[in-house]
């Protein structure tokens, strides 16, 4: 299962380095869930749009809970065994994984080495902004959108710079 899981970029980058004896267990991520999947009104053709829509959710749980406190976005996308994810069976995809490690890191969503100048203070304006928001309230706040419309997180290879 796809799981997409917001981290410090430290964080990520201590994952990388620590190579297989690194895995995390009880990780919490996002992934397109059934749950997800039905209450989005998606079907089994819009696996792209369900991905995406769980990418967004784990974006906006890392600004909730304050992982990017000087704006720089990462989210990793790992493909975790299924007997490896307990689904939370919220409307969110929400789900906790074990084995996290990054061997099943498929790709790495970032503002990039170089982000735009905008994007950092967006991000920082968009947590002060969401402080104490539930989850499910801030998907549909304006500085939500704002960073998904205007600072798309960029896609890149795990073992390129990012």
């Amino acid at each position: 299962m796809m799981i997409f899981v917001p981290l410090a970029r430290a964080d990520a980058e201590r994952l990388r380095d620590a190579g297989p004896a690194g895995a995390r267990d009880g990780v919490r991520g996002f992934a397109a869930t059934a749950s997800l999947v039905r209450a989005h009104g998606l079907g089994p053709k819009d696996e792209d749009e369900a991905a995406y829509t769980a990418q967004a959710y784990a974006m906006t749980a890392g600004l909730l809970a304050g992982v990017w406190p000087d704006g720089d976005r990462v989210v990793l996308a790992a493909e975790v065994a299924d007997g490896s994810v307990t689904d939370e069976h919220s409307d969110l995809g929400e789900v906790r994984a074990d084995g996290l490690g990054w061997s099943v890191v498929a790709a790495v969503f970032s503002d990039g080495p170089e982000p735009d100048p905008t994007a950092r203070p967006a991000v920082i304006a968009a947590a002060a902004a969401l402080a104490g928001t539930a989850l499910e309230d801030a998907v549909d706040r304006p500085e939500v959108e704002q960073l998904l419309e205007q600072h798309d997180l960029l896609w890149h290879v795990p073992d390129e710079r990012w």
